[in-house]
């Protein structure tokens, strides 16, 4: 028979160190480029939260809120170039500091992360929808959740999120699970009702 005496609970606050998919509000600690064995580029951008002071809450070393690394698609075409450059655009005009990223000048990525840095990383905090892509871990076998901006409405400012309401300054977030590890073959023939 099942039934719950005698099962003991524990109400704990468990905080993940890590940021899940979702609207965050954020500040940028760093951005930097990574190259793909094919050559192609993308930035990364590392985020944290505003401290968290849930009793229990153990933060990833050297900071105080939840951290992740939120990534760009690979730039191996126009299209994606223009992509990133609307993602970079719209982080600049909700920070009000698109005048000093548009002046930004650089011979290669490295160079324009590095400035971009500068500019954008000043602690000021954000809000970002952060979407997910699921990845099967071959090493370990366990699933992970690799973050990624969403198309459009990524980021707004605090005052826009209180005059507007996180629903309408963002957009919601979305993850894309993994692909089904085994296609469904089976045919059913003609006439055949399942």
């Amino acid at each position: 028979m099942f039934n719950t005496k005698e099962v003991k609970t524990t109400n704990k606050n468990y905080i993940s160190k890590y940021l899940n998919p979702g609207q965050h509000l954020v500040k940028i600690n760093k951005i930097t480029p990574k190259t793909a064995s094919t050559g192609t580029s993308q930035l990364q951008f590392e985020v944290e939260t505003e401290p968290v002071t849930t009793e229990g809450f153990v933060p990833a070393e050297g900071y105080s809120g939840q951290v992740g690394t939120v990534k760009t698609v690979y730039i191996a075409n126009q299209d994606q170039e223009q992509q990133i450059a609307g993602i970079i655009s719209s982080l600049a005009d909700e920070l009000g500091v698109r005048e000093a990223v548009d002046a930004i000048s650089a011979d290669n990525i490295q160079d324009y992360a590095t400035a971009l840095s500068s500019i954008v990383c000043n602690g000021e905090y954000v809000y970002m929808t952060i979407n997910g892509r699921e990845y099967m871990n071959n090493s370990s076998g366990k699933k992970g959740t690799e973050l990624q901006f969403p198309k459009y409405k990524i980021f707004a400012s605090k005052s826009k999120v209180e005059s507007q309401g996180i629903e309408k300054a963002l957009t919601k977030p979305y993850v894309k699970p993994l692909p089904q590890e085994q296609q469904d073959t089976t045919t059913k023939s003609e006439g055949e009702v399942w």
